[in-house]
């Protein structure tokens, strides 16, 4: 596959994204803040900062082949594929990651009606998307990393918590000390 192109969601993919607890253990084992910001620079230099950032690329529970995680309003679940058309809205892709060759989502959004929220890719300089891999590429972890769309300048910043199949991001104003001390 070109580095330019962007795949579909693969289930089986889905399946090799390590857990957030090993994903942030490797993160912080594997020295990848400096990775971070090289990728951090990559996009700012392809003037991308206001589509996408960087994220830690993990999965907060198993996920069924005929799955996958929606988040909408702060709250991801799974919802069984085409289960968006039912809804009348659109559901589309919010955190990528490289799965061998392949640039492919793992994260999506439910987005209402009426409301244009699709990346372009099309639009995306080919020279990004080859560059982002050739960074990841040059360390042994950097597969997990991957891109977040931007959520905006608005964004108050957040912390998942996951309950069973539930995963709930509280805005920091709202985290108590109770939600720190069940993180740690």
């Amino acid at each position: 596959m070109s580095t330019s192109k962007v795949e579909l969601y693969d289930p089986a993919a889905f399946t090799h994204i390590p857990f957030i607890k090993d994903a942030t253990i490797q993160f912080y084992e594997n020295g990848l803040h400096k990775l971070v910001q090289s990728i951090g620079a990559l996009i700012r230099d392809h003037q991308l900062e206001n589509m996408f950032g960087v994220c830690l690329v993990h999965r907060h529970f198993e996920l069924r082949d005929n799955e996958k995680l929606v988040e909408y309003k702060g709250t991801a679940t799974p919802w069984e594929n085409g289960t968006e058309r039912t809804t009348g809205g659109t559901v589309t892709a919010q955190s990528w990651f490289y799965h061998g060759d392949k640039l492919v989502p793992f994260e999506f959004e439910y987005v209402p009606p009426d409301i244009e929220h699709a990346i372009h890719w099309e639009l995306i300089p080919a020279g990004f998307l080859a560059g982002l891999r050739s960074l990841i590429d040059t360390h042994t972890s950097g597969h997990l990393l991957g891109l977040r769309r931007y959520p905006g300048d608005d964004y108050p910043g957040g912390v998942e918590v996951t309950q069973g199949r539930v995963n709930v991001t509280f805005h920091l104003e709202d985290v108590t000390s109770n939600i720190i001390k069940r993180l740690c």
